[in-house]
């Protein structure tokens, strides 16, 4: 089955037997200056037991101990080379070679000749866990060009890393193997870490845990579900017999879904309304300021009438320029049709310069 994550409790129906809690501490390198456990979730093994099929166990600390770091994003166990090399006196299979795949670095077997028992942590706290084999010997999994997992049904991989040098000197680590037959909760506000055996079920039954509290042995589901259930009936009774003063009806505050919606939308509507109408206002200035002005102004003579296309302009014989003033034609007399003007060409000749004197008007259209 899947594992799960609940934030602020945990699931009491994941949780088999008592529990062991210790305190979140970091050990740091004095050399390197580094944390030696990246999670600070250390806890102290006094015993590694090899649980074998004929009903022997061998525990290969040797009646030492050993710090380990719980690191739930790491699927391996390491152990340190002596402990391995204890393994090997008790497990006389040889490894074929190490895993290359998904679980990198573990040891491969021939399927046949691979070790077929469990394995025991006991932690200084006195509690035990104990990983089966279908979770310690796995088959050793690849990904192929597909994205497709797959494996080679005649060999299987022990999900242990010794640490081999240059690696003899790292922490050994209790990755996602340990965490498959181990239930963890961590709680920071306490800074505390509490583990139980895992119990493998699709039950659920969830425990808040408040900052200022501790864990408790977890009850079996059943007696979970009834604590809940009496948990219920008291809370259902002090509801009842509140006074009539007391609003039972849930109170809301804030907007609702749809009012947030309908706000969201209708502030993007009032922004591109603002926007297009900026830019139709700029439009119609700049349109405005390019157009040509129809009077002289102030100082010229407002008696001069101008034409807009073409002007009304004529010159003199001595080039100076005058306006001559627009007249109405009388309705009284009949209207002429222009007759074709006869255009001449220049004749070439000395130039002369042109004298300056007063303008002269021309003399009045004859067909008026």
């Amino acid at each position: 089955m899947d594992g799960s994550l609940v934030f602020g409790g945990y699931d009491a129906a994941k949780a088999s037997g008592s529990n062991s809690t210790t305190s979140i501490s970091e050990i740091v390198d004095q050399i390197g200056d580094d944390s030696l456990c990246r999670t600070a979730l250390i806890v102290t093994v006094t015993a590694l037991t090899m649980n074998l099929v004929n009903g022997s166990n061998e525990n290969i600390l040797g009646g030492s101990q050993l710090q380990m770091c719980i690191d739930p994003s790491y699927p391996l166990i390491t152990l340190p080379q002596d402990v391995w090399t204890n393994w090997e006196k008790v497990d006389q299979n040889v490894p074929l070679n190490r895993s290359y795949g998904i679980n990198l670095w573990g040891f491969t077997y021939a399927a046949n000749s691979v070790y077929d028992g469990n394995l025991t942590f006991t932690l200084s706290s006195g509690l035990r866990i104990t990983i089966p084999n279908h979770q310690l010997v796995v088959p050793d999994l690849y990904i192929n060009g597909n994205g497709i997992e797959f494996f080679n049904d005649s060999t299987r991989e022990l999900m242990i890393n010794p640490l081999f040098s240059p690696n003899s000197g790292d922490f050994p680590i209790l990755g996602q193997t340990f965490l498959t037959s181990a239930y963890m909760m961590v709680n920071y506000d306490t800074n505390q870490l509490t583990l139980w055996q895992a119990n493998t079920t699709e039950d659920e039954n969830f425990m808040a845990v408040s900052p200022s509290s501790t864990c408790k042995p977890a009850d079996s589901p059943q007696t979970a579900a009834a604590s809940s259930g009496a948990t219920s009936q008291a809370t259902s009774q002090a509801t009842s017999q509140a006074t009539p003063e007391q609003d039972t009806q849930p109170q809301h505050t804030g907007l609702g879904a749809g009012a947030i919606a309908g706000a969201a939308i209708g502030g993007v509507l009032s922004v591109m309304l603002i926007t297009l109408a900026c830019f139709y206002l700029r439009r119609a200035r700049k349109q405005r300021a390019v157009q040509p002005s129809n009077s002289f102004g102030n100082n010229h003579n407002n008696n001069m009438a101008m034409a807009k296309e073409p002007l009304n302009k004529d010159y003199d014989g001595h080039g100076a320029l005058y306006v001559r003033e627009i007249q109405e034609l009388s309705a009284e007399e009949p209207a002429y049709e222009m007759g074709p003007e006869h255009p001449h060409e220049m004749g070439y000749g000395i130039p002369h310069e042109l004298g300056v004197g007063e303008p002269k008007k021309l003399p009045p259209n004859p067909r008026r």
